[in-house]
């Protein structure tokens, strides 16, 4: 997903624009519920420490749940754009109401 994800950034970025895509190296490999967002909020932290440290200009969350999104905004000095953030706004602006859809149970509940 990672991968994917940096290709399609590497299609739309303004020419001389970085990319540079990471993944935290802990965490579970799906955020399926509070439990596992929470988990894998702290890898996610752990890379926006490191990037701030290598003086990383601006970051995007490519998570649907934008996991620490907030924290995240609080570590860095730069931008940090949620995916599921951006497209919810856009869309509130466009429509009165719009589905999320999902495949498992448990995340109905989630908010």
């Amino acid at each position: 997903m990672t991968d994917s994800m940096a290709c399609c950034a590497h299609e739309i970025a303004a020419p001389g624009t970085e990319i540079i895509a990471v993944s935290p190296t802990m965490g579970p490999p799906s955020i399926e519920g509070y439990y596992d967002e929470a988990v894998a909020s702290l890898g996610l932290l752990a890379e926006v420490e490191a990037g701030e440290k290598q003086g990383i200009g601006g970051y995007v969350i490519t998570c649907f749940g934008d996991p620490a999104l907030y924290p995240a905004r609080e570590l860095a000095c730069g931008p940090v754009i949620g995916i599921a953030e951006v497209a919810m706004h856009a869309a509130s602006v466009m429509v009165l109401g719009f589905p999320v859809v999902t495949t498992l149970q448990r995340t109905c509940n989630m908010a």
